[in-house]
């Protein structure tokens, strides 16, 4: 068998598109896109469907894309590589256009910062309680806005620099830690 091919002979199609779209995701998620995504994304679009980002979506078609990243997260348990496409299908989602779209948005949000927290090893423990009080500051500042989607597109003050920081800290030993177990599945 080739170094290329997984023990089942097929290899994984665009492991690294689908690791670069969900650092992007995580980039886009803290507010650090131009820092973080950009060098590890290139050119390369995410394997998803992107189009209808821009998009409007009634409230329960907002609501089905957020119940998908939603099943994403939760079938990753916390496996940081399987996270990768909730991540992934994160960036794919439009913009909410109302309250009852940020909210879903911010649920679905937290959920995946509570995720990425509950996915870090016992040495990242300060990074993993930060993402926690940060869902947890999420949630407060939305109900604080009542949910305005304009608040959300502003971005949330709860998601500090040093926030920011730790995702993108979070985002790189990710892309090693999911290339090396990729690569050790390969030959």
């Amino acid at each position: 068998m080739s170094g290329s091919s997984t023990k089942s002979g097929v290899r994984p199609p665009s492991l690294k598109v689908k690791i670069g779209a969900a650092i992007a995701a995580l980039a886009l998620l803290a507010g650090v896109v131009a820092t973080v995504a950009a060098p590890l994304l290139g050119n390369q679009a995410p394997e998803v469907d992107t189009s209808s980002t821009t998009t409007i979506l009634s409230d329960d078609q907002y609501e089905s894309r957020v119940s998908s990243v939603s099943t994403l997260i939760d079938g990753a348990g916390t496996d940081r590589c399987q996270l990768l496409p909730a991540f992934s299908t994160m960036s794919a989602l439009p913009q909410p256009t109302n309250a009852a779209q940020t909210s879903a948005r911010i649920q679905v949000t937290t959920e995946l910062i509570l995720a990425a927290a509950e996915s870090m090893g016992p040495d990242e423990a300060p990074s993993a309680e930060l993402f926690r009080q940060t869902a947890d500051d999420l949630t407060a500042e939305a109900e604080e806005n009542s949910f305005d989607p304009n608040w959300f597109l502003l971005g949330p003050t709860s998601m500090t620099s040093e926030f920011n920081d730790k995702v993108a800290g979070y985002g790189e030993s990710s892309i090693e830690m999911c290339q090396t177990v990729t690569s050790t599945t390969l030959s």
